[in-house]
């Protein structure tokens, strides 16, 4: 078991970076978030490369008893649940995207709202 959240954090981080993951960030969230204290991200050059990431990072935590993965299967987009650290792991294209860290690195008060449709206006077409 680790002795921190910060050790945990630091580990993912290292072993993400011995496996030549791209543009790791770290993000500390714990001012923003009542889930998580830190968010990890990085990315993989192809979806066998996000895959393997995940698979040394599930390795190295293997004894960490709180974990859950999603994504895996695709390789795509993979998220590692680790109570107080969660890991985004996303192929280049999905992950420039989705710009995750920009949405945590900003005041979520600045953040503007996406154009098209309101859910509602959907959910009223359909009925």
């Amino acid at each position: 078991m680790f002795t921190s959240t910060e050790n945990l954090k630091d580990l993912v981080v290292a072993v993400l970076d011995e496996h030549s993951a791209r543009d790791i960030a770290a993000l500390d969230v714990r001012d923003r978030c009542q889930l998580t204290e830190y968010i990890i991200v990085s990315s993989g050059n192809s979806t066998s490369h996000v895959k393997a990431l995940a698979e040394h990072v599930k390795k190295k935590v293997a004894h960490y008893s709180k974990k859950h993965i999603e994504g895996l299967d695709e390789g795509n987009w993979v998220v590692i649940t680790l109570n107080n650290v969660i890991v985004h792991i996303f192929r280049e294209e999905v992950r420039e995207y989705y710009k995750l860290e920009d949405l945590w690195s900003k005041n979520l008060a600045n953040v503007n709202p996406v154009q098209g449709e309101k859910p509602n206006d959907v959910l009223d077409d359909t009925l």
